[in-house]
């Protein structure tokens, strides 16, 4: 009986550890980088949080994108793309943002590498983008507005966040091709 329990326990520990978040599986970009196919119907449930913002999944043309609409306050509203991705041989993360509302909007692409907030394991770039203007955000591995930053591991990226600094009005925003840069 003993050695039945002893079994049983190593056949138990071994499937908690080989089930364990920690070893999920990260995803290598498509060819072209590409990080999340922005036309899946299951985008929005499956690989994307809401903070603070509404998001729905619409066609630009011939492009997918996501619309996303902050509100106006205090605070960081965000629409968060979750990986995990394995981005070995890029050197960043960009993402196309185009700025649908009346209203100059602050705009934050960050690329998180840990889930320790107390590290700020991130790496960040902020732009100011105009009603009706277009930019492509793209977060350098390693740098933070421009500043060395945190040394993020290309093979562990957890997620990617594009939220607004402290909006005064509504901001809204449609943005594409979430990929990972060379």
């Amino acid at each position: 009986m003993k050695q039945f329990k002893a079994v049983f326990c190593h056949f138990l520990l071994a499937g908690l550890l080989f089930s364990s978040p920690l070893l999920v599986r990260a995803d290598a970009p498509a060819e072209d980088g590409t990080l999340l196919n922005f036309k899946s119907p299951s985008l929005l449930t499956e690989h994307v949080n809401l903070e603070q913002a509404k998001a729905t999944v619409a066609t630009e043309g011939e492009t997918p994108v996501v619309q996303a609409e902050y509100p106006a306050g205090n605070g960081y509203p965000a629409v968060k793309f979750h990986g995990p991705w394995d981005l070995t041989g890029y050197t960043g993360v960009q993402v196309t943002v185009k700025n649908t509302g009346a209203s100059n909007a602050r705009v934050v692409l960050r690329v998180d590498g840990g889930d320790n907030w107390k590290e700020s394991p991130w790496n960040t770039q902020t732009v100011s983008i105009l009603p009706g203007d277009t930019q492509v955000i793209r977060v350098v591995f390693g740098e933070s507005d421009g500043k060395p930053g945190y040394a993020l591991v290309p093979s562990g990226v957890l997620r990617a966040l594009v939220f607004v600094i402290n909006p005064t009005d509504v901001v809204k925003l449609s943005m594409s091709e979430l990929k990972a840069c060379k």
